[in-house]
């Protein structure tokens, strides 16, 4: 038997007639028949409480090759995060949801109809919180919209979108440069970026939110980390 947990980092796996128990802190070999249910128990508290960002980012590197897709998903997170200060809850959950949100969408490329749903059942190994497991089948239409972490996530989704395709229409190609009503004017040119679905992003407004004050929101969120996404 052989288990590995790239988010943080330890493994169990069978040494002789042992296991070896790995944190990188500290070796234990016990029997398996004594401590198997112990370590397992162990490695799943250590996945909820121990999480960070940064294993968080180790896992999407590793399923996201394509430049553009993770820099989307730092979009995402940047919006989330906003969102979240601004209507009072939790950014760390909210961060992750907009971070990991598109994990298996090269995995699911050829299978669009599984993208979410793979990447849900994926997280759910790491013991995510399961608002954030279903924020992830929501954005993919597996799922109606229920908690605001759905509506953030469903809408800002596209929004980042819009925003990128904004900054490279703009003169000075930089997110920095951009405000409100530019990407506004672009919002109503239904042809501009026309992956970015209007309808959804106006699902803002279920957040209490009208179109200007979610834009501004996650604009704002963007243009602080706009060395990261290379604009």
């Amino acid at each position: 038997m052989l288990r590995y947990n790239s988010l943080i980092g330890f493994r169990i796996q069978p040494y002789n007639d042992t296991f070896l128990y790995e944190t990188g802190f500290v070796t234990i070999t016990k029997s398996p028949d004594l401590f198997e249910f112990f370590l397992d128990f162990f490695m799943k508290i250590c996945i909820i409480y121990f999480m960070t960002r940064d294993y968080a980012v180790k896992i999407l590197r590793e399923k996201l090759k394509n430049t553009n897709l993770f820099k989307h998903s730092l979009a995402a997170e940047a919006c989330l995060k906003e969102l979240a200060e601004r209507l009072g809850e939790d950014v760390e959950k909210w961060a992750l949801a907009g971070l990991l949100h598109d994990i298996d969408y090269e995995e699911t490329n050829k299978q669009p109809t599984r993208h979410g749903l793979v990447g849900a059942e994926y997280l759910e190994t790491f013991g995510l919180d399961n608002d954030i497991i279903n924020a992830v089948k929501v954005h993919a239409g597996h799922l109606p919209a229920e908690s605001k972490l759905d509506w953030a996530l469903f809408a800002a989704d596209p929004l980042t979108g819009l925003i990128v395709a904004s900054a490279l229409m703009h003169p000075d190609k930089s997110l920095k440069a951009l405000d409100v009503d530019f990407v506004l004017r672009r919002f109503k040119e239904k042809r501009f970026a026309a992956g970015a679905k209007r309808e959804q992003i106006m699902t803002c407004k279920n957040l209490g939110l009208e179109l200007n004050d979610f834009i501004e929101i996650c604009l704002r969120g963007m243009q602080k980390i706009s060395d990261e996404l290379g604009l």
